[in-house]
Order: C-alpha cells, then sequence, then structure tokens
C-alpha cells in the first residue's frame, strides 16, 4: 500500500505541486499513526501534507511527538473564535450583512467555537427565531419570548434532527449505520422503504443544504460532522440498529465478495454490533470469525494493541455461544494467535 501510494504521489507531484490533507486525525488507530509518519518523514518534493485534528490523546500524542521531529514541519495551534469573528460567521452562514444586537448574547454562548457557532446559526434559523429575507435578518418576535436554548452541542443536533421530517430523518438514521462516509448505492440497498435513487439523491442533496451532510461527488456523501452522526445513532432503537448492521453486512457480503478481504474491518464492526445482547449464535460467530481475521491482519501490520482489542472482542462473542465444542474451537484459535 505505501508503495503504490508513493507512486501515486510522485506522478501527481511531478506535473504539479501537490496538497494533501488529513482530517480527524485524532480517531486513527495505531498502523495508521506509523504509516502517516513514516509517509510525512518521507514526502516527495514539491508535496505538502497537512493534518487536522483535535487536541491528541494517549497513545496518538505521538504523531504530534514524531512529526515534530521531522525536519520543516510546523505546528499550529488554531484557538477560539473573538466575538467578532463568530458574528462574521453567522452572518456567512445566513448570507446576510447585519445581525440584530439582541442576538449577541445567543452567539456568545458558543465560546469561539466554529462548529457550535454554525449549529446555533442553524437551529436559531429552523426554530424561526430569526428570518433571513433578501439577505436581511429580522426578529418576527421579541427575543426576550425565547424562553430556553439546547444546554449541549448534542441537545442542538437532537433539536434540529426533530425538526426534520420523517423521510429526512430515515434517511440520517440509515446513513449513520454505514458510518461517516457513504455512499448512494450503500444506503439504497439497506433502506428500509422502497424509494428511487433519484429520490433518495434528492433527499440526500437537501440534507446538505441544510448543512447535515456533506456531498463528496461521484454519489458520495458524509455527515457534517461526528456529533450528528452519534446523535442519529443514539435515536434509534437498539433493535432496529441490529436489524441495520445486519442488514448492510449482508450487503457487504453479496456485493464485495470478490474483494471481501478489503471490507473485513466494516464485516467485523457491523457483525459485531448486529450481535450485541442478542443471543443469535449465527451472528455472533459471524462476529467471531471476522474480528479473528481482523486480529490476524492488524497482528501482521504489527499493530498488537489493535489486535488484541479484536482478539478480546471474538473471546467475548465466543462465551456467549450455546455449542460448547464451537466456543472451545474458537478460543483455541484466538489462544494461538495471542501466542
Amino acid at each position: 500500500t505505501y508503495t503504490i501510494l508513493m507512486h501515486f504521489v510522485n506522478a501527481v507531484a511531478a506535473k504539479a505541486p501537490c496538497l494533501i490533507v488529513l482530517d480527524n486525525c485524532c480517531w486513527m488507530d495505531t498502523s495508521s499513526l506509523n504509516f502517516t509518519i513514516h509517509f510525512a518523514a518521507n514526502l516527495p518534493p514539491r508535496v505538502m501534507l497537512m493534518l487536522i485534528t483535535r487536541p491528541l490523546q494517549g497513545k496518538a500524542r505521538v504523531l504530534n511527538t514524531k512529526l515534530m521531529e521531522i525536519p520543516g514541519s510546523i505546528y499550529w495551534h488554531i484557538g477560539a473564535l473573538n466575538f467578532e469573528e463568530s458574528k462574521q460567521l453567522v452572518k456567512q452562514c445566513w448570507g446576510v450583512n447585519q445581525i440584530p444586537e439582541e442576538l449577541d448574547p445567543i452567539i456568545n454562548k458558543s465560546q469561539g467555537n466554529p462548529f457550535i457557532t454554525l449549529q446555533l446559526a442553524h437551529w436559531l434559523k429552523g426554530q424561526g427565531i430569526v428570518v433571513i429575507k433578501d439577505k436581511e435578518c429580522t426578529l418576527p418576535k421579541p427575543i426576550d419570548s425565547l424562553t430556553s436554548l439546547p444546554d449541549s452541542i448534542q441537545g442542538i443536533a437532537v433539536s434540529r434532527i426533530d425538526r426534520l421530517d420523517p423521510t429526512q430523518q430515515r434517511v440520517l438514521k440509515n446513513a449513520c449505520i454505514i458510518g461517516a462516509d457513504f455512499s448512494v448505492e450503500d444506503l439504497i440497498n439497506i433502506f428500509q422503504v422502497k424509494i428511487t435513487e433519484t429520490e433518495l439523491i434528492e433527499l440526500l442533496n437537501t440534507l446538505v443544504t441544510q448543512d447535515m451532510l456533506d456531498s463528496l461527488g461521484e454519489q458520495i456523501y458524509s455527515f457534517k460532522s461526528s456529533i450528528v452522526l452519534e446523535v442519529c445513532y443514539d435515536l434509534i432503537q437498539i433493535t432496529q440498529r441490529q436489524e441495520l448492521h445486519k442488514s448492510y453486512a449482508k450487503w457487504l457480503e453479496k456485493s464485495r465478495r470478490k474483494e471481501i478481504e478489503n471490507y473485513y474491518p466494516q464485516l467485523s464492526h457491523h457483525w459485531a454490533k448486529a450481535a450485541e445482547s442478542q443471543g443469535n449464535s449465527k451472528i455472533s460467530a459471524k462476529a467471531i470469525e471476522y474480528s479473528i481475521l481482523m486480529a490476524k491482519r492488524t497482528q501482521a501490520l504489527s499493530a498488537k494493541h489493535e489486535a488484541q482489542k479484536f482478539l478480546e472482542k471474538a473471546k467475548q462473542f465466543a462465551k456467549t455461544l450455546s455449542n460448547g465444542e464451537c466456543n472451545t474451537t474458537y478460543l483455541q484459535e484466538i489462544s494461538k494467535i495471542e501466542d
């Protein structure tokens, strides 16, 4: 993989300077961290690598330490916006030139966090607290009539999702099962009601305009933020979640069978989620098998910490199997890998 990536980057950089941006680096596992550090240390000429992350915790801190040892590395800490910058961000979001001063205390509640500022802006507009027309922002009612604000960013997200129509909510709830990024093809194949591709794309594009999703092109979409994804996921009943995870895992096995090894991470995740608290031996066996396959793969990449996580997950499900002989077989295989 590394060799292929370097060949590709060299080919692109030979034609023009190249900027590679990696976002959400705080979610990288050990093997991804090591890969990124090695790649950054061997960048070809005319290539710049930009990593965007929240403050790193635990083992992920090694990324910052190792990267700063590479000659030419620059660390840029982006602090909070000041009040005027927050206000300007809201103006851009609404497409207006001025904002009523009565909104200042509400905007100030974001404490300069750009994401929270934008979520508040969308919430205010969605609740009808502000009306935007002809690039002007007006307050249809006195701001004193606003009884309360959601007390957290999750609360704002829940409020915004609740205001969507049922079909739009269903789109988000089905999509969050797949993950942060998803394709129209994958989503339509686990959708709970009959829908055409054209209808689904129209719904997705509406959610893009409402700042719930981003369009990545070629019928690929992503959640605007991990918070929106997590809130959507938490709004789904557990039994429904399990059924959706199972449906998507089956779809992956069927549609990606010629290249199924590339989908071991997803299959391990979705079968494990489908098996949680179910006590279904067939589903648990699927979760065990893919967890073992992922443990072997990550171990081969010297990512022992991640390999152990998959093995622990496999052990957990193996102990739930009603067939004692099958349970013993799986535990013996897990033991061999650990040795």
